[in-house]
């Protein structure tokens, strides 16, 4: 490491070096992508060394586990803000499909952040923040189906973690240009509508 870095390195605290970090990491990634996420690259952006920057971090995962993390954040404050833009008479149906076309705006707004969150696979155990953060952003959307999130039953869970499956499907296919962007709109619309009554027959056949 040369003279120059080691000073500027000296100057800042662990603290602001993260932050720092942190904000190079998330434009290098929203402009460019997962894969120009370097360390080497992060701690030339910081002006830090690699090995300062591990220090901070534990690891490159560590690093991109952060950015993820605040993509989740984001994602379930925008859910939060979807809901409290609708009526309140809205009923499950169009909050649901509300839901469903905001993670699609999101991934199209936001598609390399969105698209880090899935394709980047940790080298260590998986971090229990982002689980937890997962785990939040499922618990606004079922509670926007009307469910409680302490007293779903596994069959409300269940049909409802399916139906959040095939919505992900269609943006992923969004995403990759296979449907167009006008078709994939209206297709997770039509997912919620089919889901929710379909989910609603089988109840009243005794198969949930």
């Amino acid at each position: 490491m040369n003279v120059e870095k080691t000073a500027r390195t000296k100057r800042k605290p662990h603290a602001e070096l993260r932050k720092t970090a942190l904000s190079a990491a998330e434009l290098i990634l929203v402009e460019e992508g997962l894969g120009a996420v370097t360390a080497r690259r992060v701690a030339n952006e910081t002006g830090c060394s690699v090995g300062t920057l591990y220090n901070i971090f534990g690891h490159l995962d560590g690093l991109i586990g952060e950015v993820n993390l605040s993509t989740f954040r984001q994602m379930a404050e925008e859910a939060s803000r979807t809901i409290r833009d609708l009526p309140e008479s809205a009923g499950r149906e169009e909050r649901l499909a509300a839901l469903a076309r905001m993670y699609l705006n999101f991934a199209r707004t936001h598609r390399n952040r969105w698209t880090a969150v899935f394709e980047h696979r940790p080298q260590g155990p998986a971090d229990q923040r982002i689980q937890n953060a997962e785990q939040l952003l499922f618990a606004r959307i079922i509670s926007a189906a009307g469910i409680d999130p302490t007293g779903a039953n596994q069959a409300e869970a269940d049909s409802l973690r399916m139906l959040l499956a095939a919505i992900h499907g269609v943006v992923t296919f969004a995403i990759n240009r296979t449907i167009p962007p006008a078709d994939a709109e209206r297709y997770v619309t039509l997912i919620v509508q089919a889901g929710l009554r379909g989910y609603r027959e089988m109840v009243d056949e005794g198969l949930l």
